[in-house]
């Protein structure tokens, strides 16, 4: 069983950068992960095809390097860090097992997320398309908490909620990550005691 506390990152981040062959698409994912923990935003994207697809399977899809962007700005500025695992090649796709940890999710209690499988397609030497599915266990950890904070916001902060979920959907960009942070520390601060 995989630890929810931080401990499989920091045990896997290191693993992570492991490889020889630049070509190798196992190699180029280890080197993306390393990139992605940077938070070196152009550096990322220059891993990705221009008509890129990033999928967090029932959560959400973005596609296009624009919307990808944004998505890549918000987990800069929520400062993720991500791991791989069990890393397996077929064809033009790898498929591992990655766990992910940042500010939004430790402020929001939720911790340590894990995806199996994570899939990422390649065209040549370039990410195309990146597939992750939350096993059980996140996505229930993630549904009990969210719950919590939309209703705590709703009742309590119900404008900066309309503000950060445009439409009732999340919006990615730095100023909204920004806004986020400080609305779940606000949340924790008041919850907690």
């Amino acid at each position: 069983m995989l630890a929810n506390n931080g401990g499989f990152i920091k045990e896997n981040i290191r693993n992570t950068a492991a490889g020889t062959d630049p070509c190798d698409h196992a190699h180029i994912v280890r080197r993306f992960i390393v990139a992605y923990n940077s938070h070196d935003i152009d550096r990322v994207m220059s891993y990705f095809v221009p008509d890129i697809r990033f999928e967090i399977v029932g959560v959400w899809v973005r596609v296009g390097s624009e919307q990808v962007r944004e998505r890549v700005e918000w987990d800069a500025e929520t400062h993720i860090r991500m791991a791989i695992t069990n890393v397996h090649s077929r064809g033009n796709i790898i498929q591992c097992h990655l766990a992910e940890t940042s500010d939004w999710l430790g402020l929001s209690g939720i911790g340590e997320m894990h995806y199996e499988p994570c899939h990422f397609t390649f065209r040549d030497t370039s990410i195309k398309e990146i597939r992750a599915e939350l096993t059980s266990e996140s996505r229930q950890r993630y549904m009990r908490y969210w719950q919590e904070i939309v209703e705590w916001t709703t009742a309590n902060r119900s404008k900066l909620l309309l503000e950060l979920m445009p439409g009732g959907k999340f919006a990615y960009d730095r100023a909204r990550a920004r806004k986020w942070l400080g609305l779940l520390q606000e949340w924790r601060d008041a919850t907690s005691g």
